[in-house]
Formats: C-alpha cells, structure tokens, sequence
C-alpha cells in the first residue's frame, strides 16, 4: 500500500493498496487508505489522488467510497487479461474534497 506515482510538476499522486484474500472484508483496506490518504493531504500536501480499480472489483470500490474518492468514469477494455479485457473505474480525490 502507499503511493504509487508522484507527479511533482502537477502535485499528484496515485494512490494503491493490495491485500491478500484473506484479509478481505475486515477494514483494514479502509483503514490503510485513510492514512495513505492522510499523509498525502496533510503531511506532503498533495493537490491530487487517483485510484484505479477493475470494475468488478466491488470490494476495493468500496474502499474508494468510503474514503471518500470521487467516480471520474469508466476506461473501458484499459487491462488485458490473458480471457480478455476489464474495465477499469477511475476514481480521484482533490485536496479541497479531504478537508470537507
């Protein structure tokens, strides 16, 4: 988990956590988003998170919802599996959007 990429010039970051299944389903991906999230806006002062996150992934969604992360639309056929290709949802969170 933590901060992916950082783009200096644009003060933006992308935001990832990775859990093994099973640690699904107990908060702790809220949690550990939450802090990434934290320090991001507080401590470096970042303008800009992004997520992105496979469509069907319902769990790491909600995540992002409850971290407050906003649905800026869908990358239709962005990841290739070896069966095919996956949508992936791009969310964000503004700086502005943390400290309501």
């Amino acid at each position: 988990a933590g901060i992916l990429e950082y783009d200096a010039k644009n003060n933006r970051g992308v935001v990832c956590c990775n859990l093994l299944p099973e640690y699904w389903g107990n908060g702790y991906g809220t949690e550990i988003t939450a802090e990434i999230l934290r320090y991001a806006f507080l401590l470096l002062h970042i303008e800009r998170i992004e997520a992105l996150v496979l469509e069907e992934n319902v769990g790491a969604i909600r995540v992002l919802n409850k971290n407050g992360f906003v649905l800026e639309g869908t990358l239709r056929n962005y990841y290739k599996y070896d069966s095919g290709y996956q949508n992936v949802c791009y969310y964000s969170m503004l700086a502005s959007d943390y400290r309501r």
